[in-house]
């Protein structure tokens, strides 16, 4: 909820944001916010095209803003760069097609840390935009992203449903075959299951599954 696409095909499916569009620079973008310091993390999976993932971050507007670039330059390089273009910290990397990754940007005053897969890839200090939004995007990519979510570095939530409304959205998707997570879903709700309970996570993986 609250995305604006500003190219590209984008299309929420539960709680997937999809984008299939194969041309250059598509984005999308969340309400404008003006953080700071924050945790940003999505998960992200490529469905085809020549490249990885671009996640925006401290986004000052749509022309302004950071992106880490996952598997650019045809799929090998990883690096952050600023909108308009100025590029940090590039190294090889590439992206596979088919494969969930775990994405993690922290940023607190200039350090900003990336993290792909529990791995730190990039460890810098840039001052450009202080504070801003999030954003998704690709170039010249097919991908899908869920689990979006945003905290201060306390762990307060900024932006991101819990893990029990992420479940409900995810069942929704599923047909008959998930008529067994549905009652253990319901049987949660009947013991007062908090929203963000690590059951929630477990049945909620398990939902994904599933629909993969």
């Amino acid at each position: 909820d609250g995305w604006t696409a500003a190219a590209g095909h984008w299309q929420a499916s539960g709680d997937v944001y999809r984008q299939t569009d194969l041309r250059a620079d598509c984005r999308s973008f969340a309400e404008p916010a003006n953080w700071t310091d924050y945790v940003y993390e999505v998960k992200a999976r490529k469905l085809g095209g020549a490249e990885g993932f671009l996640v925006l971050f401290r986004v000052k507007d749509r022309g302004r803003f950071y992106w880490w670039n996952l598997g650019g330059w045809g799929n090998a390089s990883h690096a952050v760069e600023t909108r308009p273009q100025r590029i940090f910290d590039g190294r090889p990397g590439r992206i596979e097609t088919g494969r969930w990754y775990q994405i993690k940007i922290i940023v607190q005053g200039p350090a900003i840390k990336c993290y792909l897969d529990g791995k730190l890839i990039h460890d810098i200090k840039e001052e450009t935009y202080p504070a801003g939004g999030i954003g998704l995007g690709t170039w010249s990519t097919q991908a899908e992203y869920r689990d979006i979510s945003v905290t201060t570095l306390d762990g307060r939530k900024l932006y991101g449903a819990d893990k029990m409304t992420l479940t409900a959205g995810a069942l929704k998707e599923l047909g008959t075959s998930g008529d067994a997570l549905r009652r253990e879903f319901d049987a949660l709700r009947a013991a007062g299951a908090a929203p963000d309970d690590p059951r929630w996570t477990q049945l909620y993986e398990k939902a994904i599954q599933l629909a993969d």
